[in-house]
């Protein structure tokens, strides 16, 4: 869904920890190309790790895919642990008191959200592509998000409607290109 907002001052004021991470705040992360930040349920997701698998291929196929920044609920050093065994290339930043998640009004789930037959199907699908579920890191009953932004602008979310939703990466990708800025010579 295609926006025009501006995030919250004091949300781009958030001090931040993580890995990869720029010098500085919550809104140093990014600048004025867009950036898909997207927000992880926990770091043991089946979900979660079939969207970073599709992230990565992604990044691999499009040169121009926009820079990605994970924001998980566990420890900067969890998600050390965790991103340098999954994606060492990743950026991410660790978000246990979910702060910046209810900055980006990411919800937490209802029960039809976590368990029925749409994601009982997903399950299989990321199943069958190699993905495991592990142990919960954190409170699983948080949503995932995916979000465009450039500067201190929300430019695009992606409706969630189960854990399992996700995006069409290449759709984002356009997004993406869509929104950057003009350069002038």
């Amino acid at each position: 869904m295609m926006l025009d907002r501006i995030l919250a001052p004091d949300l781009l004021a958030l001090a931040v920890e993580g890995r990869r991470l720029r010098p500085g705040r919550l809104g140093d992360q990014w600048g004025s190309e867009p950036t898909l930040v997207v927000f992880l349920r926990h770091l043991g997701c089946i979900f979660c790790r079939e969207a970073m698998a599709l992230l990565r291929e992604s990044r691999s196929r499009h040169a121009d895919f926009p820079p990605v920044i994970f924001v998980h609920p566990s420890s900067a050093a969890d998600g050390e642990t965790f991103f340098a065994r999954e994606d060492p290339e990743a950026r991410a930043i660790a978000d246990v008191d979910h702060a910046i998640a209810r900055g980006f009004e990411v919800k937490r789930a209802k029960l039809g959200q976590v368990v029925g037959p749409t994601v009982l199907a997903c399950g299989f699908r990321a199943y069958r592509a190699g993905h495991r579920q592990t142990g919960v890191q954190g409170d699983p009953w948080w949503m995932p998000g995916y979000f465009l932004v450039r500067d201190d602008r929300l430019i695009w979310a992606q409706p969630i409607e189960h854990i399992a939703d996700r995006p069409d990466f290449d759709e984002v990708r356009e997004i993406a290109i869509a929104n950057r800025s003009v350069s002038t010579v």
